[in-house]
């Protein structure tokens, strides 16, 4: 099974550039914005995503006006862009190496990306155990967005149960920064 990681930008930057074993990378950031510069290594798959972090894949620009945030050039995730890394799962989780997940903060574009693949590797009903692994491999609290688990659910059919599983691992003992004491360990 392959070993994933979440990481922030930052850490990424680093471990990219001086990890060897990482295989794979789902690199996301904010439209326009650079990867990572030590993104590109030889034989290294990697799938770059660009959106704004928000919870809802259908956000109007009166709605967000009412919150107090700009409508301008905001991209919120999209079932294309899930569809994109559902399609890119069999690359991403093939071999023994290490998978980074990184965006800005490390926080929720990127563990939720992370859930989506770890229940990918899983299979059919392994959802609640892909929370776990996740959230024991993030850098930091484990609070994935939800409209991508959302999308990734509709997307992998009726027998898909991201959302729900990460709802019980939440609420399953109050924990919500069990992830947030682990870093980055190889292998």
């Amino acid at each position: 099974m392959k070993h994933i990681v979440v990481v922030d930008f930052a850490t990424a930057s680093c471990i990219l550039g001086a990890v060897k074993d990482v295989d794979a990378v789902v690199s996301i950031g904010d439209p326009g914005s650079a990867p990572p510069p030590t993104l590109h290594r030889e034989g290294r798959q990697i799938l770059r995503l660009e959106f704004h972090d928000v919870e809802r894949d259908s956000v109007t620009a009166e709605e967000l006006i009412a919150a107090g945030i700009p409508s301008v050039g905001f991209t919120p995730p999209s079932r294309e862009m899930v569809r994109e890394l559902l399609d890119w799962s069999p690359r991403l989780l093939a071999g023994e190496g290490t998978l980074v997940c990184h965006c800005l903060s490390g926080l929720s574009r990127s563990t939720a990306c992370a859930a989506v693949l770890a229940a990918v590797d899983r299979g059919p009903g392994g959802e609640l155990a892909a929370m776990a692994t996740v959230a024991s491999r993030t850098q930091h609290v484990f609070m994935p967005n939800r409209a991508i688990l959302r999308l990734a659910d509709e997307l992998r059919g009726p027998g898909s149960r991201l959302l729900e599983a990460y709802d019980t691992w939440r609420t399953s003992d109050g924990e919500w920064l069990q992830g947030a004491s682990h870093g980055y360990r190889p292998g």
